[in-house]
């Protein structure tokens, strides 16, 4: 039986995403051995892209991503905080949720929504280096 090199199958791997709703078709790198999700948000038209064609994922842990590509990272807990921050604060702000009657402050929301926060949580940045 042959032992598995890394603990996720996605680890390292080049992945196509593509939009059901315009078309746009992009290819990830997964740069850890961590999960990836099945779908994350079209830059294009705001809809979802979904990870297919997954018998096409390649394992390339030396591949050196495009400038503009986008890559799986793990997500950090300060930014895990900044981007619920900002997310509490347009609640806060649009008064459509029920937030205000659950939490009695922006920084109360925050505290309690970030509490669950979890090591190896993707997430999504876009390669600047060339």
């Amino acid at each position: 039986m042959t032992q598995r090199k890394y603990q996720h199958k996605e680890a390292f791997c080049l992945m196509l995403y593509h939009c059901l709703k315009c078309g746009r078709a992009e290819t990830f790198w997964n740069s850890r051995d961590g999960v990836t999700p099945f779908m994350v948000s079209c830059p294009t038209c705001a809809e979802s892209m979904q990870h297919i064609a997954w018998h096409l994922d390649k394992c390339e842990p030396e591949y050196k991503p495009k400038k503009g590509q986008r890559v799986f990272i793990d997500l950090t807990k300060e930014r895990y905080i900044e981007q619920i921050t900002d997310y509490v604060k347009m609640l806060f702000e649009e008064s459509v949720h029920d937030i205000r009657s659950r939490y009695a402050s922006e920084e109360e929301a925050v505290k309690a929504l970030t509490s669950d926060f979890q090591e190896g949580q993707p997430d999504i940045i876009v390669w600047e280096d060339e």
